[in-house]
């Protein structure tokens, strides 16, 4: 230490022991005596230290509050992108490919069979399209044991179509006359019948007009709206014993309206139609020549269907209501029926499996047309030769799915009740027994259904089907002509592109046709016999312009009948060629 800092030292301890001195002699007076009693250990306690927030606030009552607002300002990154090169597509040298507008038919077979066919059509347009087509088939074909069954069929059909940008204007007209012979009775008893006295001649003159939109933009109402007419008649008087009837005549107008769009991945349909139907012939009174005057048929059918569709990933549902009115005049008659529109589908596996069910109804006019397309022998009776068959519920379920891109298959099972529906009996009051009329009867229908459909890209297609029915009647003792089984297997095989091979084969089962007195009661059923049909076809293509085919039917050559007294065509054969130019 040095000589300075001790002096230092020794100055402090000096006067400390002075201030220290002082006090004590300063208390000169006595001590108290204080006690001090001990309760219990004494425990120390450290309070909490107060210390400042090291975030100090002003408590108020008034909060300040910034606004902040943000925008975005878009403004686009500058970039550039060049596209490689596409190398240009080779184009075929030469002229381009010839499309032909004609294509002609021409065939001959036994039984003095002709068959001649053409098609004209327009080629290479994006606006228009039209085209023609006449059609030709005559037979002079006759049963054994009964009259005259030659027919010939003439058909003349052309339309016009014209494309816009968002509709499509389709126009369509036709003729059709078809002559045949009502020739089932029993030459035996009726020897010297002349071919032109059971002659049938049935004309058609037909037209239709189309309008349909075909937008892009789901959200905007698309609409289908179609006008068809059609007059039909039989042009040849006919002459049923004590009844007569005197050119047959019907006009028909009919219009249909189709509107739709999308609401909400919905789809909403309205669907409005309506037919009117007017019939006329020479009155058929009874034993009275001259006709005195001609009777009119005048009915109106209408109907109403809304309906919407969604559409989930597993599902879909159909959902609507049909409101149908009918009228006939002059009975003045009249009714309004409201009828289920439902279906719904449930999808397995990308429609692997594909469940469905459902249930609908309607109503629709029998017309002469209708039931001559049906029975080409039909005559018309009074006082009520056409009714309305109505159908309160047919309900519906089965399977159906893609089992891969070639394989297809439907299995059903169903059940339908028909109102007056319309079976066919003979007419004994005609003289030769040789015509039918349409009784009307309330039949229940249980129907089960399959079919497969297989195609191997364009060389191979097959199709098998088959109908199971069961006809439960109310007044009538069977379901005339109905058969109760059907079965259908239809194949197709292209070989080389040359070769073309069909076959159709078709099971039929029995059916049953009344049996009758001279007054026309039934008093019982028998049974016409089920029958096979199978039909070969061959075809031979040279080149795009020539073809050459050969049909072969009713191979078998069995004996069927689809209406009593009334054989069908036996083996048959057709043979001829095709040109395109």
């Amino acid at each position: 230490m040095s000589r300075n800092n001790k002096n230092i030292y020794a100055i402090l301890v000096t006067g400390i022991a002075l201030f220290v001195c002082s006090g004590i002699v300063a208390q000169d007076k006595p001590f108290d005596t204080i006690q001090v009693n001990v309760i219990t250990r004494y425990k120390p306690t450290i309070h909490d230290a107060v210390k400042l927030n090291s975030n100090p606030a002003v408590a108020d009552t008034l909060h300040l509050q910034k606004n902040v607002k943000y925008e975005l300002e878009n403004t686009q990154y500058p970039t550039s992108y060049t596209p490689p090169l596409i190398p240009p597509m080779q184009i075929k040298e030469g002229a381009p490919e010839n499309f032909y507008h004609s294509l002609l038919n021409l065939g001959v077979g036994n039984f003095n069979t002709l068959y001649g066919e053409y098609f004209f059509n327009s080629v290479r347009s994006h606006n228009t399209d039209y085209g023609i087509h006449l059609n030709h088939l005559s037979s002079e074909y006759t049963t054994a044991g009964y009259g005259y069954s030659g027919f010939a069929f003439n058909d003349v059909d052309g339309y016009f179509q014209k494309f816009f940008t968002r509709h499509t204007l389709d126009l369509q007209a036709g003729f059709d006359n078809h002559i045949l012979h009502d020739y089932g009775y029993d030459i035996v008893r009726f020897p010297d019948l002349g071919n032109d006295l059971m002659r049938a001649r049935y004309d058609e003159y037909k037209g239709s007009l189309q309008y349909a939109s075909v937008l892009r933009d789901s959200s905007k109402i698309n609409e289908d709206i179609k006008l068809s007419y059609y007059n039909f008649g039989e042009t040849d008087g006919f002459n049923a014993g004590d009844y007569y009837f005197f050119n047959p005549l019907e006009n028909n107008v009919s219009g249909n309206m189709k509107f739709f769009t999308y609401f909400n991945q919905q789809r909403i349909d309205v669907r409005v139609s309506g037919e009117y139907n007017e019939y006329s012939s020479s009155n058929p009174i009874y034993r009275q020549i001259p006709f005195p005057t001609r009777f009119s048929i005048n009915t109106f059918n209408g109907t109403f269907n809304p309906y919407f569709s969604t559409y989930e990933k597993h599902w879909d549902a159909h959902l609507g209501v049909n409101v149908s009115y009918a009228s006939n005049l002059p009975d003045n008659y009249s009714n309004v029926n409201v009828y289920p529109d439902l279906l719904a589908r449930y999808h397995i596996a990308q429609d692997v499996v594909m469940i469905y069910a459902g249930i609908d109804g309607n109503q629709k006019l029998n017309t002469y047309k209708s039931l001559a397309d049906e029975n080409p022998f039909v005559v018309v009776q009074v006082p009520t030769p056409f009714q309305y068959t109505y159908t309160p519920y047919h309900v519906f379920g089965g399977l159906a799915g893609n089992i891969t891109s070639q394989l297809t298959y439907n299995a059903s099972v169903s059940q339908s009740m028909l109102r007056n529906m319309p079976l066919f009996i003979t007419d004994v009051f005609v003289a030769y027994n040789n015509q039918f009329y349409a009784a009307y009867d309330n039949v229940k229908i249980s129907n089960l259904h399959a079919d497969v459909d297989y195609k191997w890209k364009n060389n191979l297609s097959v199709i098998l089907g088959g109908d199971y029915n069961v006809y439960n009647t109310t007044n009538q003792l069977k379901a005339w002509y109905c058969p109760a089984l059907k079965l259908s297997a239809m194949g197709k095989y292209t070989l080389q592109k040359k070769y073309i091979f069909k076959a159709e084969f078709f099971v039929v089962g029995s059916q049953y046709a009344p049996v009758e007195t001279d007054d026309g009661i039934i008093t019982g059923a028998k049974t016409l016999a089920g029958y096979p049909d199978l039909n070969l076809g061959l075809e031979y293509r040279y080149n795009k312009v020539f073809t050459a085919f050969l049909n072969l039917n009713n191979i078998a050559n069995v004996a069927y009948y689809t209406w009593d007294n009334y054989e069908m065509m036996r083996f048959n054969l057709l043979v001829g060629i095709r040109l395109g130019f």
